[in-house]
């Protein structure tokens, strides 16, 4: 079987992550300033990308990439969907106790859909992007710590431009990026990432109207305060930058260690086709 071009392109680690680079910083710093008909053309565009390069690599498949259909998908959707839920029953009783919540007006039905829609499709496109292909990536030439660690540098540079970015929320950022990464790791899959990341950001702005992750997208259920008492509740940057966050990641981490599974048959899947693209890389054979 003859291996063409693309096929010796993306079996390299390091074209896999590189090739998303320039994007990430760039419409990390710019969908401040777009509307939102083009930012969703922006990630559309990006997952359009992330799936063109996962079918340009051997064996490619879905279930490789991270989005499996199998009978540990409902369970990592409603796990990645509770553990958020969880977290903001707690912010929303001490956001009562402090005086710090309040009613908000509704904004409509389509807008409230406008920016549901936003925040899945951004959920979706980061998840395929970050730990579909960059992660995934590193896990193929590094260790599992190493990669951890280097990639969640990665993740927090890539909000270095946002809103309220300090130290704090720059660390929450890591600690979000390693709970992600071990739900991945746990899994081989990433409903239960795409399901967290989603619902911790449309809790944060239509349930509890903060700022996430310093971007403020001015629609909501409800209302919390974060400059009042910002080492509690983060301050501009969003509940991402105060210290419940810290708490909740922190301990949200042995959780998933403990309850997240994985399908038996995805290590080997994977070795396997590290297996046929290091014949790609070294051998040019297939």
């Amino acid at each position: 079987m003859e291996v063409v071009f693309l096929n010796r392109l993306t079996a390299r680690w390091w074209f896999r992550i590189i090739i998303f680079l320039p994007f990430l910083m760039l419409f990390n710093y710019i969908q401040k300033f777009i509307p939102v008909p083009a930012e969703l053309s922006l990630l559309l565009f990006a997952l359009i990308l992330t799936l063109a390069i996962e079918y340009s690599r051997v064996f490619s498949s879905l279930k490789l990439c991270g989005l499996i259909f199998n009978k540990r998908f409902l369970p990592d959707v409603t796990f990645g969907m509770l553990l958020p839920l969880a977290g903001f029953t707690l912010f929303l009783v001490l956001g009562l106790m402090s005086g710090n919540l309040h009613s908000a007006t509704f904004p409509g039905f389509y807008v409230l859909l406008q920016y549901s829609t936003l925040i899945f499709i951004m959920a979706i496109t980061e998840e395929l992007i970050f730990r579909g292909v960059m992660f995934q990536a590193m896990l193929s030439r590094f260790s599992a710590l190493t990669s951890v660690l280097v990639f969640s540098l990665f993740f927090g540079a890539s909000h270095l431009f946002n809103t309220g970015i300090n130290a704090f929320s720059f660390t929450n950022i890591l600690l979000a990026n390693v709970l992600l990464s071990l739900m991945y790791l746990r899994t081989r899959s990433l409903w239960m990432p795409i399901s967290f990341h989603f619902f911790w950001n449309w809790g944060q702005a239509v349930i509890l109207g903060s700022s996430v992750s310093g971007f403020h997208y001015g629609i909501s259920l409800l209302k919390i305060n974060t400059l009042n008492s910002s080492f509690l509740f983060g301050g501009q940057f969003g509940i991402e930058g105060g210290i419940i966050t810290t708490l909740l990641l922190i301990a949200f981490i042995p959780v998933v260690l403990k309850f997240a599974k994985i399908d038996p048959f995805l290590p080997a899947m994977h070795l396997k086709r590290d297996y046929y693209e290091s014949l790609v890389l070294e051998k040019n054979l297939l």
